[in-house]
Order: C-alpha cells, then structure tokens, then sequence
C-alpha cells in the first residue's frame, strides 16, 4: 500500500499525536521519513523486516519504497507524539550532488538512532524548530525547513557514526515480522 504524498517539493514536517489506538496498515512513500519521536507511548515500530520498541527522544530512518508501520498497544497509557519530516527524493539527491560529504541518501542500514541521554538529545529541538515554522509561516518558513533539515541529516549521519550514541539493534523478530519480511522480498 503506498501512504501520503508530500504536498511541498523540498520538506514537509508536521507533529503527529495519536490519542486513540487504531490499526495502522503496512505502507511505503516514494519521499523519506524520518520521526522523532517525542512520547512513545509503549508503540513499537516495524521498518522493513526490523521491530524496534520506541523510546523518548528516538529517531527512526524509514527509506523511500520500505515498508513500515507503528504497532501500537491495545490501550495507550498517554499520547502517542512524533515529530515527522518528509524530504523529497529529488531535493535530497540536489544537495548530495552540491554537497557529497554532508550526507547520505537516507538510506544508510540503520533505522533507528536512540538520542536519549547521549550527546545528540539536541537533536529534539531541531526537530521542533522545523515543525514550529511550517505551523507559523513567517515570511522565508520554507527556507529554514530546508536549512534545518540539511542540519538533521547532517547530525544523523554523525550520529550514525558515533561509537558512543544509542543504536539499538532490532527485537527479535515475531512471526508476522517474518512474514513481512517474505512479502517485501
């Protein structure tokens, strides 16, 4: 199933709260998402074949064309709250070609980044400086989102290669995990 589409040619980024559990279908986009996630609320996360159980301040890497959904509890104890940034593939490949050394495509093997307690916690509060533009639209909003959005992927893959920050590896696998897995391939 593909999901939504971008309604910006460059980034869009948004803060998603869900109150009530729903089923989320297994979907892909043809952009990059990446959440951070605010209060997991006890979701877990399925990219491709992999289950991650969120924590405060995680970063999950979902590439263009993956499979993903949050699997939330039957009962959420509070608000689940993420912060979402959509980035164009177009845009992503324009900067990588003006500026190779600043950042992957998106699509580097890990999917998720624990920030928590390490020293990329900052990386909340750039993630909230992108949402608070695109809600306020003050003249030049799109250029910080771009901006700012150059500066998270650029922190990401720093973050990536920090011995010393949070990647956590996967939960072991459940059975509709591994049947995910064979519907992907």
């Amino acid at each position: 199933m593909k999901g939504l589409e971008m309604s910006s040619p460059f980034v869009n980024t948004h803060r998603d709260v869900t109150y009530v559990p729903r089923p989320v279908a297994l979907h892909s986009h043809t952009y990059v998402e990446i959440l951070f996630c605010r209060n997991p609320a006890g979701v877990e996360y399925l990219v491709g074949p992999d289950r991650y159980k969120l924590q405060r301040g995680d970063v999950v890497l979902i590439p263009p064309g993956i499979s993903h959904r949050p699997i939330l509890p039957e009962h959420l104890p509070e608000p689940y709250v993420r912060d979402v940034l959509w980035i164009n593939t177009d845009f992503l490949s324009t900067v990588m070609k003006t500026f190779p050394k600043a950042t992957d495509d998106g699509q580097a093997h890990m999917s998720l980044i624990r920030t928590a307690g390490t020293s990329w916690a900052f990386l909340g509060e750039l993630f909230q400086t992108g949402v608070m533009e695109e809600e306020q639209k003050k003249t030049g909003w799109e250029a910080v989102v771009a901006g700012n959005t150059l500066k998270i992927l650029a922190y990401l893959d720093r973050a990536r290669d920090d011995r010393t920050a949070g990647n956590p590896r996967a939960e072991k696998p459940e059975l509709l995990d591994k049947v995910t897995a064979y519907i992907e391939e």
